[in-house]
């Protein structure tokens, strides 16, 4: 007989003085799940807007960034995400390549530059029977990748509130049709060390 991995969501809304407790349990053949510090990000100020989608950040002394490593860039009115480190030269880091719903701020605006943390993962989006992601202690960003950094789902977090999908209650799957190959995740702040916490209930039988 095939042993089921169980998960129970909750949630207590109040609102106006009345509370509303809301309950699901979902039943499914096997887990996934992740729990990871998110470093803190470097502080600094974006000191030079090349284009809307580039430039050059100073940041504070010893930050250790390399050609190569992928920034997500955080400041007051947004986020950039997956910066492409093109050009160190000790604390003028030169990044390229940025997506984001919103366009870099103008030179000398303060931003934190974070190091995306990496989780593998696999497992069939089609397979998802309920998924909560939290980015607790920080505000943050999750990305769901597919093969080759191909992109299945993003999304920008809140502190401490979840994002989550239960099949069967009337939301629409946001990992269908996707392989999700890995996870990338950031911490918006400088001083606070962030945790990635991701639990899901696949109905596969691998």
């Amino acid at each position: 007989m095939a042993v089921y991995q169980t998960g129970r969501y909750s949630k207590q809304i109040t609102v106006g003085g009345i509370q509303l407790t809301s309950e699901a349990t979902r039943s499914a053949a096997s887990l996934f799940q992740t729990d990871v510090d998110l470093p803190v990000g470097i502080a600094g100020t974006l000191s030079t807007r090349t284009s809307d989608t580039a430039g050059v950040l100073t940041l504070a002394t010893g930050h250790e960034y390399s050609v190569g490593d992928f920034l997500d860039i955080y400041y007051a009115d947004g986020m950039r995400y997956g910066a492409e480190v093109t050009e160190v030269a000790t604390d003028d880091v030169t990044f390229t390549s940025t997506a984001g719903s919103a366009v870099l701020p103008s030179e000398t605006t303060a931003v934190v530059a974070t190091e995306l943390v990496e989780v593998d993962a696999d497992f069939e989006g089609d397979d998802v029977e309920m998924i909560v992601s939290i980015i607790k202690d920080a505000d943050g960003f999750i990305e769901y990748r597919e093969a080759e950094k191909a992109l299945a789902a993003r999304q920008v977090m809140t502190e401490d509130e979840d994002w989550s999908y239960l099949d069967g209650d009337g939301s629409t799957n946001p990992l269908a049709s996707t392989t999700i190959d890995t996870i990338v995740a950031s911490n918006s702040s400088s001083s606070t060390t962030a945790r990635l916490q991701i639990a899901a209930l696949l109905n596969n039988t691998t």
